[in-house]
């Protein structure tokens, strides 16, 4: 008897990875362009208006600035780590089921379907 076992093709991973880094890029955008918004449309003049300014950027454009930033860095990364070790999964799955199939219990992998 051969037993098969599903698995997700390296390069559907690959694809997939890289799809969630630009989505994380679009959202960050989106984000920046937020942050962009809370601007005045005119130079604060008034005290109020100053600490108002500075209020907002200390506490919430230059932390979001940098969660987007983040984001955009962090699932690049991600996108670029998964690309290079999503096919050597391949290579693992496909020596561990010729090991096992030695030993007596050959295994099939069907990739992606």
């Amino acid at each position: 008897m051969v037993d098969t076992f599903d698995i997700d093709d390296p390069d559907e991973i690959v694809a997939a990875a890289h799809h969630l880094a630009s989505v994380a890029a679009a959202i960050a955008g989106q984000v920046s362009d937020t942050v962009r918004g809370l601007d005045l449309p005119r130079k604060p003049v008034s005290p109020l208006d100053r600490a108002l300014v500075a209020a907002t950027h200390t506490y919430v454009s230059t932390p979001l600035e940098g969660a987007a930033s983040a984001l955009r860095a962090d699932s690049a990364a991600t996108g670029d780590r998964v690309a290079e070790i999503a096919p050597v999964y391949r290579v693992v799955d496909d020596t561990g089921a010729t090991a096992i199939g030695r030993a007596g219990r050959p295994i099939r992998w069907t990739y992606g379907t």
